[in-house]
C-alpha cells in the first residue's frame, strides 16, 4: 500500500516565481509544481487545521514574497513566506462560516475577498491590517440567497476595471459593480430570468457572462445593452454548467464543470462558437498563461507562446505520511470515512481514490457492495462495474 499513489484534485493554482502553487481539495496538503523537472512537491499543511479537513483554501494570491491563502473552509487567512518557511497569519469575524470565500485580489495595498457564503466584502490593509466589511451588497439580496438553498453569493471570476469590480450574481440576474475606491456599490439586472451567473470576463470591448443552468451566454455592454447567444441544453442534470468564464486571446471560453463540453466562442462574433470535449475543475489566466485542472488530478499550463505542460498531481502514499506525519491507522480511517461520508461537490468519488480504498481496507467488490447504499450505489453502477468488470 506504501507504494501506491495518492492523487490530488484542486480548484486554483497559482504561480509564484517558477513555481506554482495549490491546495489540495481532499485534504489539508499544500503542493509545489516545478515544470522544469515535471514533479510534484508536498511543501506542508496550513497551520491550525486539520490535516483531512476539505477545501481549506481554493484561492491563494502572491503579494511580494508571500503567498496568501484565503480561507473556503478554513478559519484564518494565512501568509506563508516562500524563501523563509514562515507562516503568519490575520484572523477575522465569524471564522466558521463554511465554504466562506472564492475570489480574493489585491487592490492598491488592500486585500480584497469577497464572499461566497461570508455574507461581506472584507477590505484588509496590508500595511496596517486594519478590517473593513462592506456587507451591504449581501444584505440587498438576501432573500435571494436563503431561497438558494446552500449556493453560495458569489463564484470565482471577476473583472477589475481601473477602481471598478464587476462581479456577477450567482443567485439572481445581476452584476455587482463595487468602487474599489470608496466602497460605493450598485446591482445591474440584466435580462428577466432571475437564474444567476457562474462568472463573468471583459474582452475589451464587452462583457461575457456566464449561465449558471440556463442554456445561454450573455454578452453585455456594461451598461443596458445585452446579447444572449443559446446552445443546445446537453444535460438536464446540470447545476453549473461552467466554472466560469475566461477572456483568452481572440476566444472567450466557458470551461465545463457539469456540462458535456466546454464552449469556445470568438470575441468578433458571438454566433462562431465550437465545442469541445473536456472538462475542467478550474481555469484561469495567471501571468498571461493558462492554468488549468481537470478531476484526474492533472494541472495544465499553457505559456503565450504556446509551449504546454501537464503534472499529474500525485505522490506516493509513503511520502505523504512522511512529509505530513500522518500514521497509517489515520489514513485507514481517513479513507473510511471519505468512502462512507462522499463530500465531493460533484457527488462522485476519485477511481484512484476508490482503488486506494480497496487496498486499505482490504474489501473484495461484494464486501464493498454491502456497504453502498441508496445513493452510494452510483458510485458502484459508475465507477465498479464499469472499471472492474469491463462493463
Amino acid at each position: 500500500m506504501h507504494n501506491m499513489n495518492i492523487t490530488f484534485t484542486t480548484e486554483y493554482a497559482a504561480k509564484a516565481g517558477e513555481k506554482y502553487y495549490f491546495v489540495a481539495s481532499e485534504m489539508n496538503v499544500v503542493c509545489s509544481i516545478d515544470i522544469k523537472e515535471n514533479k510534484m512537491e508536498i511543501v506542508g499543511c496550513i497551520p491550525d487545521e486539520g490535516i483531512f479537513t476539505e477545501r481549506v483554501s481554493i484561492k491563494i494570491v502572491v503579494w511580494n514574497e508571500e503567498l496568501i491563502f484565503i480561507p473556503m473552509n478554513g478559519k484564518k487567512i494565512w501568509f506563508f513566506h516562500i524563501a523563509e518557511k514562515k507562516w503568519r497569519s490575520v484572523s477575522i469575524k465569524n471564522e466558521d462560516i463554511q465554504r466562506k470565500v472564492r475570489q480574493a485580489f489585491i487592490y492598491r495595498e488592500r486585500l480584497f475577498m469577497i464572499g461566497c457564503h461570508y455574507p461581506a466584502v472584507v477590505s484588509i490593509d496590508l500595511r496596517t491590517k486594519e478590517i473593513e466589511y462592506i456587507d451591504a451588497p449581501y444584505k440587498a439580496v438576501k432573500n435571494y440567497y436563503k431561497k438558494a438553498s446552500g449556493v453560495g453569493y458569489f463564484r470565482h471570476d471577476c473583472v477589475i476595471k481601473e477602481h471598478l469590480l464587476y462581479i456577477a450574481s450567482f443567485i439572481t440576474n445581476k452584476v455587482l459593480i463595487f468602487n474599489l475606491d470608496n466602497f460605493e456599490w450598485k446591482y445591474i439586472t440584466i435580462g428577466n430570468s432571475e437564474n444567476g451567473f457562474s462568472g463573468i470576463a471583459w474582452d475589451g470591448e464587452f462583457f461575457w457572462l456566464s449561465p449558471n443552468n440556463e442554456p445561454f451566454v450573455i454578452r453585455w455592454d456594461g451598461k443596458k445593452l445585452y446579447e444572449k447567444y443559446s446552445f443546445s441544453c446537453q444535460s438536464k442534470d446540470e447545476i453549473v454548467m461552467f466554472t466560469g468564464v475566461v477572456s483568452c486571446g481572440k476566444n472567450i471560453i466557458f470551461p465545463a464543470k457539469d456540462a458535456k463540453y466546454t464552449l469556445m466562442f470568438r470575441k468578433t462574433n458571438g454566433e462562431e462558437w465550437v465545442q469541445i470535449e473536456k472538462r475542467y475543475s478550474f481555469y484561469n489566466i495567471c501571468n498571461n498563461e493558462v492554468i488549468y485542472g481537470t478531476t484526474d488530478g492533472k494541472i495544465g499550463i499553457i505559456r503565450p507562446n504556446n509551449e504546454s505542460f501537464i503534472i499529474q498531481c500525485s505522490c506516493k502514499i509513503s511520502e505523504l505520511l512522511e512529509k505530513m506525519n500522518i500514521t497509517i491507522r489515520e489514513y485507514k480511517d481517513f479513507f473510511c470515512d471519505k468512502f462512507l461520508n462522499i463530500v465531493h461537490e460533484n457527488g462522485n468519488l476519485n477511481l484512484n481514490e476508490l482503488l486506494c480504498y480497496l487496498n486499505i481496507m482490504q474489501l473484495n467488490k461484494v464486501d464493498l457492495y454491502k456497504n453502498v447504499t441508496n445513493n452510494k450505489r452510483i458510485i458502484w453502477n459508475r465507477l465498479i462495474e464499469k472499471e472492474f468488470l469491463g462493463r
